[in-house]
């Protein structure tokens, strides 16, 4: 299984950001998901262990 990772950070103007998983995810063709920093570094302990 192959994991790819990428770290966008986008500008939040005034709470709305055009920079959507929707947006990144057609452009791409991939299916993805957003995570909080913590989440990243705690996935990438698991994914060492193994």
């Amino acid at each position: 299984m192959a994991v790819y990772l990428a770290l966008l950070r986008a500008i939040n103007v005034g709470g709305h950001n055009k920079l959507t998983n929707v947006v990144i995810e057609k452009k791409l063709g991939v299916t993805g998901s957003g995570r909080n920093w913590n989440s990243v570094t705690k996935l990438r302990e698991m994914i060492q262990k193994e």
